[in-house]
């Protein structure tokens, strides 16, 4: 695909010039192209790369991003307790700095990995967070996302 050869080729310059912020960007997209195409341990060692260069840089939001979309990863491999733990730290680094879109997500990854888990009282402060957050947050489609996911939860 087209994607992944520019991202391939972004994230390889980025890697020879030692541009660890391009390189973090390339592994954020390329990981999403790999979870899209259910390559779930690619995705996942992508996005590792970009949390790793995060943790380096002491970028909170690239951290952030990087534990979320991890998480989102595991559950394509059907770890869903690995996913829970790499929600609830996402959840943990946003919450400081008042990222509320990103701070809903990591909370509704977290109440899906609860559900998948048969955990469904642990699963519903999650989702109420997550609409708390989502609310606060000006992406009006993730919101509505999860009114629905809250809906089907609660049926």
């Amino acid at each position: 695909d087209t994607a992944e050869m520019i991202s391939r080729t972004v994230f390889n310059q980025a890697v020879n010039d030692s541009d660890f912020v391009n390189e973090a960007s390339a592994s954020l997209i390329l990981g999403r192209y790999y979870y899209e195409k259910g390559i779930c341990d690619s995705s996942i060692w992508m996005f590792r790369n970009a949390l790793h260069i995060g943790q380096e840089l002491g970028d909170s939001l690239l951290i952030g991003k990087g534990l979320t979309n991890i998480a989102t990863s595991y559950m394509c491999t059907g770890d869903f307790r690995t996913s829970l733990i790499y929600s609830d730290s996402a959840y943990k680094v946003f919450s400081p700095h008042f990222k509320f879109e990103y701070m809903a997500k990591a909370a509704s990854n977290a109440a899906i990995s609860h559900i998948q888990m048969d955990q469904y009282e642990e699963a519903k402060p999650w989702f109420q967070k997550a609409i708390l957050h989502g609310q606060r947050s000006e992406n009006t489609s993730f919101l509505v996302n999860l009114y629905n996911n809250y809906g089907l939860f609660n049926t």
